[in-house]
């Protein structure tokens, strides 16, 4: 294609922080944010999440969004299964304000999407300083880069993930430049 033919756009995100964000949680809180079906691969970050906390037993997951009641109940079933109750709160839909401030908060976003069209909701992390640790799958390997703002799994399994999130906690230097 001849480059005069070619047209490069701005990402079409306008991001609405809060004038100031708020600090990160205490104990290592965990997030997604998303449409909740079962393409987005919620299940495998509630499993990533029942490994994760075997190593940081006061971490929390924070579940953002809402979507098709089969699958959101199957989630439930799934958190009462690996006995997360105390650790794994779903929110439902939040406006933009509660969206950000969560993110704020939160020390990693979990995104397992199968595939994605984009995965704004990466950028929107990171613009809160919060690094993502996803799936190397389609759209996700085009906004995430591996190594500068989150981290891909070799694998696209929980087991993958938890132990990308784990080294990401762990590794203050990583984590810092990720943010």
């Amino acid at each position: 294609i001849p480059a005069k033919s070619i047209t490069i756009l701005p990402m079409g995100v306008t991001l609405n922080l809060p004038k100031n964000l708020p600090s990160k949680e205490k104990d290592p809180t965990f997030i997604f944010v998303g449409r909740l079906c079962k393409m987005k691969g919620i299940d495998d970050a509630v499993k990533a999440f029942a490994l994760i906390i075997k190593n940081f037993p006061r971490a929390k997951f924070w579940i953002v969004g809402d979507g098709e009641k089969e699958y959101v109940t199957y989630l439930k079933k799934l958190v009462r299964e690996k006995k997360l109750i105390n650790q794994v709160k779903f929110f439902g839909f939040v406006d933009e304000g509660k969206k950000f401030n969560l993110l704020a908060k939160a020390h990693i976003l979990l995104h397992p999407s199968k595939r994605e069209g984009w995965g704004l909701v990466v950028h929107e992390a990171n613009s809160a300083g919060t690094p993502t640790v996803a799936y190397n799958s389609p759209g996700l390997r085009d906004v995430v880069k591996d190594g500068k703002n989150g981290l891909l799994c070799e694998e696209n399994t929980p087991k993958e993930m938890s132990k990308k999130a784990i080294e990401l906690l762990k590794n203050k230097s990583l984590y810092q430049k990720l943010q």
